[in-house]
């Protein structure tokens, strides 16, 4: 009869629903934030980030065809990134120390992201990524330029290629498999939040889900930053394998502490954004620059 049809149609449909939910992604590593027990670190989203030295399974990588959006290859549920080495020295190591030679392809697994948590309020967390994930330039030119008949300066974070590309290449890939917890945060962009309360670079403020930290952020005691333009061990962070193959500048052959972009304009000159250095130091840097590092923050809600 009608009425059984329906019931055996629905009864299949749960079956199937059933099956195919059988291993959720919400279990895979990545897929959820998972605080650590000190709660000063969480692991949530997947970028490469470890070069892969395993020649049996590098063989097995090489066979491989087909990739996803953003270029990654799946292979027993892990997901691993091809890329042409375009070192920015031809002494750089991986962190096995390996050579990395200049024009080699090499494969890199992409590992659930380490965050560190600089504020935790009933599970609303402010994270700020570990490592140094990748390199960017803030923008790809000097001049400025006019949007909606103002003059946009080449150090304007709201137009620059660093937000757009956090906002969509970066996004859409490292959080693949759950963008669930990641809050949409207005981000504040206005001078008192960079090196200078009358900063004429200034821009307004933007609308995202992952941005850089301003310099106000970088001297936040609050975030466990030295409070201070210095030296700082504080504000030091490692380069990972994948962006010490795409090109970042580490301090040297040995020692893969790297430099990093800021949201925040330069004061002084309008080609140049404010970075943090090696040492932990600032310093102002030409926006397009590629060897500086990206290091996002972001918000998330874990409860």
């Amino acid at each position: 009869s009608e009425d059984s049809s329906t019931t055996e149609e629905t009864s299949t449909s749960e079956s199937t629903s059933s099956s195919e939910v059988e291993e959720p992604v919400v279990d895979k590593p990545g897929a959820k934030p998972e605080l650590s027990s000190d709660g000063k670190t969480l692991t949530y989203g997947l970028y490469p980030q470890t070069y892969v030295s395993d020649e049996t399974l590098i063989g097995e990588l090489n066979k491989l065809t087909t990739t996803n959006a953003s270029g990654w290859y799946l292979h027993n549920d892990t997901y691993y990134a091809k890329r042409t080495a375009k070192t920015y020295s031809t002494a750089y190591t991986f962190e096995s120390g390996k050579t990395i030679v200049q024009g080699e392809t090499y494969w890199f697994e992409c590992k659930p992201i380490t965050w560190n948590v600089l504020s935790n309020n009933n599970g609303d967390c402010f994270v700020l990524s570990s490592l140094l994930l990748d390199t960017h330039n803030f923008y790809n030119k000097y001049d400025n330029r006019k949007i909606d008949g103002k003059t946009v300066y080449a150090n304007n974070y709201e137009h620059s290629d660093i937000r757009a590309w956090l906002n969509d290449d970066f996004y859409n890939a490292a959080f693949i498999l759950n963008k669930s917890y990641i809050q949409e945060t207005t981000v504040d962009n206005s001078a008192a939040t960079t090196n200078n309360a009358t900063n004429q670079y200034a821009c307004r403020d933007t609308v995202d889900k992952v941005f850089l930290p301003s310099y106000q952020d970088y001297i936040n005691a609050d975030y466990g930053f030295l409070a201070k333009n210095d030296l700082s061990d504080t504000r030091v962070a490692l380069v990972s394998d994948y962006a010490r193959a795409n090109g970042a500048a580490c301090r040297n052959a040995t020692t893969h502490y790297g430099s990093y972009w800021t949201r925040s304009a330069d004061s002084s000159y309008n080609e140049y954004a404010t970075a943090v250095g090696d040492w932990g130091q600032f310093m102002f840097t030409s926006v397009a620059l590629e060897a500086d590092c990206v290091r996002p923050c972001m918000n998330i809600k874990i409860s």
